[in-house]
């Protein structure tokens, strides 16, 4: 964590590094369940990705390939007002 707060940091915020500091970090939340948190870290790093290398460069596809696996999850899991509902209830 101590390395992506420094990235963060260090980086203007549109560094193609920080994206990469957003896809780590939207994994460990989407691994940990905590999706309304990966979602929008995905959805920068795309955009960063995207401007900066343009749309078939591999960081960009790596990072939509997580955001779409991201949804998968989410529907696997009853959706996203499912997942809110079985969130509050815990």
């Amino acid at each position: 964590m101590a390395i992506t707060k420094r990235a963060l940091f260090n980086f203007d915020k549109d560094h193609p590094d920080v994206a990469t500091c957003y896809n780590n970090l939207a994994l460990v939340l989407g691994d940990k369940g905590r999706y309304d948190q990966a979602e929008p870290l995905y959805c920068r790093a795309m955009e960063i990705f995207q401007t900066k290398f343009g749309f078939d460069h591999p960081n960009t596809v790596m990072a939509r390939k997580n955001y779409d696996r991201l949804q998968k999850r989410i529907l696997a899991s009853g959706g996203l007002l499912g997942w809110w509902r079985r969130r509050r209830h815990t």
